[in-house]
């Protein structure tokens, strides 16, 4: 993890999926699970911002990178042609 800048949230999450790894090494979907719990759909860690609820209207998406941050339809042009008309024009 010495390759992961400092203040990134990644070293926890890796730890997490590992040590849930170790104790159910043949079950991926409990480490799956541990994951889903802990976060409550919702990540919740020191340094991340609140999270809103998504909508079509605003988008709010939480970006997890070194700096975790909520970003507003920033993937509008990849939906554009992945999923044309889900989300409105402005």
């Amino acid at each position: 993890m010495k390759c992961i800048p400092q203040g990134s949230q990644y070293p926890e999450a890796i730890r997490d999926v590992i040590k849930w790894h170790e104790q159910y090494p043949d079950d991926w979907e409990k480490t799956w699970e541990l994951v889903s719990k802990k976060n409550h759909g919702n990540p919740v860690a020191a340094g991340l911002p609140r999270r809103p609820r998504y909508s079509l209207g605003d988008g709010a998406t939480m970006v997890i990178d070194i700096k975790s941050e909520v970003k507003y339809h920033f993937d509008r042009g990849l939906l554009k042609i992945a999923a044309p008309g889900f989300i409105p024009e402005y």
